[in-house]
């Protein structure tokens, strides 16, 4: 992983320079290209950072890791493969920071497979939690429907507690 970010700030660092000196190229455009030119800076300097450089400065970087990938927005591919590195950078220092060094050793391929993972399980949760919440709307209502034939409540507050269960 370690190669990867160095990789990342090379990558990051070569695209300011290059299209900050384009940007530069007009009056208007050098309001996008003097910043670019000093994102570069700061990532040449962040490939030559120790880890505990990395994590004292790990705000500094996400945030011209940003800076970059909106400016790469009209590019959405550039957009999204350049937020993904820089929250990858992000939390590869985060883990640095919190002592879990070993993650980082995981290969990008482990990185993929886990997110992944994840990202289905969080699904599957939404939908279990989705489901479980309409079977207690569902007794719920049953309740109130027997409630109402019983002549417990009337019609005005049964449409009342209806709509409270439904959430109207």
């Amino acid at each position: 992983m370690k190669d990867m970010v160095g990789i990342y700030f090379t990558v990051a660092r070569i695209m300011s320079l290059i299209f900050g000196i384009l940007f530069c190229i007009t009056i208007i455009g050098a309001i996008l290209g003097v910043p670019m030119i000093i994102a570069s800076n700061k990532f040449r300097d962040a490939s030559k950072m120790s880890d505990k450089e990395l994590v004292e400065n790990r705000s500094v970087i996400l945030a011209w890791g940003i800076f970059i990938a909106i400016v790469f927005s009209p590019t959405f591919i550039g957009l999204i493969v350049l937020l993904i590195l820089a929250l990858m950078v992000d939390n590869y220092i985060k883990n640095i920071e919190q002592g879990y060094e070993e993650l980082n050793n995981r290969s990008f391929v482990d990185r993929v497979e886990e997110g992944a993972s994840n990202a289905w399980q969080g699904v599957k949760n939404t939908f279990n939690s989705n489901k479980s919440n309409l079977d207690k709307q569902r007794v719920e209502l049953e309740k109130l429907e027997k409630m109402r034939n019983d002549n417990l409540i009337s019609k005005e507050e049964y449409e009342t507690l209806r709509k409270k269960i439904l959430g109207l």
